[in-house]
């Protein structure tokens, strides 16, 4: 079994939706400062972007998995499936968010454009 399709395993075991055209986190080249996420930690981070965001925030009920991590902040990098990209930077505030400007989220069509904000 490939790595991509024990995320996609995991994800779905968890009932969370996930972006068609899922990328495979350890394929890519991450920036100096970012780092590939775990496969087991994928789940974990998936749930709580799901479980911080309100129903009016820019990624409620978009399908979305976690792929990676900044090492100095609590920013994740999620794939996504949504008319806006492809990716988001999304920082997790660890809370339940009634204020759909949180957890704060930039949106971008593809992986390398994430990083030059």
């Amino acid at each position: 079994m490939t790595l991509k399709n024990k995320i996609i395993s995991l994800v779905k075991y968890w009932g969370i939706k996930f972006p068609r055209d899922l990328e495979d986190p350890s394929d890519l080249e991450w920036p100096e400062g970012w780092d590939a996420l775990h496969y087991d930690d994928i789940p974990k981070f998936t749930r709580e972007l799901s479980r911080e965001i309100c129903s009016e925030h820019i990624l409620y009920n978009v399908p979305a998995c976690a792929l990676g991590r900044r090492t100095d902040k609590d920013d994740f990098l999620f794939q996504i499936e949504s008319v806006s990209g492809r990716f988001a930077v999304v920082h997790l505030t660890w809370q339940k968010e009634t204020n759909p400007q949180w957890p704060s989220t930039s949106v971008f069509n593809s992986f390398e454009e994430c990083f030059s904000y």
